[in-house]
């Protein structure tokens, strides 16, 4: 298996344990209640401070063991959902997969995304231009949920940011969220609210 793939299982695995951060008003960041406060390098400005049991190193990721539910958990939903959702394309590959939700990296790095943008958007047009686009006006959190339920499924996990940075929730870090642009609403709570109500897990997947 490449080490890409595995990388990318191991966030998975780790994003099913991980509740919905808390937060407050921007730049004041809520300390969770009970949880262990590991600060590495010297308490400074560009120190790094995490909560929870586990580290970001390779070691530390090693001794995060699958939890009991999800071995039973074998069917879910996953949403991958945000600004490149707007646009919603890739070019057709002759096999392979297609990854409309990198349109946001390809648009500035794909030949092939370059042309399509410039056709449909015009000269110009650069990837935060698809912020205000993104109004979420469809968005039903409540049904979706519903529909996991009925389906039988037992966990839940959305794109809360894609690698495009515009985060899906109210961020205390940044701007770029889905409550100071673009919708001007919380896009995450609703899942998580009703994941809870629902008896659904919920995984926070960035």
């Amino acid at each position: 298996m490449k080490r890409k793939s595995i990388i990318t299982i191991v966030a998975v695995l780790l994003s099913l344990t991980i509740t919905y951060p808390a937060y407050s008003q921007k730049g004041k960041q809520k300390e969770p209640a009970n949880q262990k406060v590991l600060t590495h390098k010297d308490p400074a400005p560009g120190s790094i401070t995490i909560y929870g049991p586990y580290s970001p190193d390779v070691n530390s990721i090693r001794t995060h063991t699958c939890p009991e539910w999800f071995r039973d958990a074998k069917f879910g939903m996953f949403i991958d959902w945000g600004l490149y959702s707007v646009a919603g394309w890739s070019p057709k590959r002759e096999k392979g997969a297609m990854y409309p939700d990198w349109f946001m990296a390809d648009m500035v790095h794909g030949k092939g995304h370059k042309e399509y943008v410039k056709k449909t958007y015009g000269d110009g047009f650069q990837p935060d231009d698809f912020i205000p686009m993104f109004t979420a006006e469809n968005y039903q959190p409540e049904k979706l949920m519903q529909i996991a339920a009925d389906a039988g499924m037992k966990y839940v996990i959305p794109f809360c940011k894609h690698h495009d940075g515009f985060c899906l929730w109210p961020s205390s870090y940044t701007d770029r969220d889905a409550m100071d642009m673009g919708p001007h609403r919380d896009l995450i709570r609703p899942l998580v609210n009703e994941c809870s109500r629902l008896g659904l897990k919920f995984g926070f997947y960035f």
